[in-house]
């Protein structure tokens, strides 16, 4: 079973674009199930069984396997 993240938002902006209205927003709390954060109390997202809707190629994603570290893994392109 996977675990809860909830992010409670409040409206910051409203932007019309030429796609569609773009809704911008403040994060102003987070709320975890126990089951989330790893040992170091952050959300481990392997935990949490997050996943991503494309929809140009109508479809769902998982997410949650760490495949490279940031400001790192792009520095040996430069």
């Amino acid at each position: 079973m996977r675990g809860t993240l909830t992010l409670e938002c409040s409206v910051a902006e409203l932007q019309n674009q030429p796609y569609g209205l773009r809704v911008l927003g403040r994060i102003e709390n987070v709320l975890a199930e126990e089951s989330v954060p790893g040992e170091d109390g952050k959300v481990d997202p392997a935990k949490l069984g997050a996943f991503a809707f494309d929809q140009f190629r109508s479809g769902y994603y998982a997410m949650g396997e760490k495949v490279g570290q940031a400001w790192e893994s792009g520095k040996r392109l430069a």
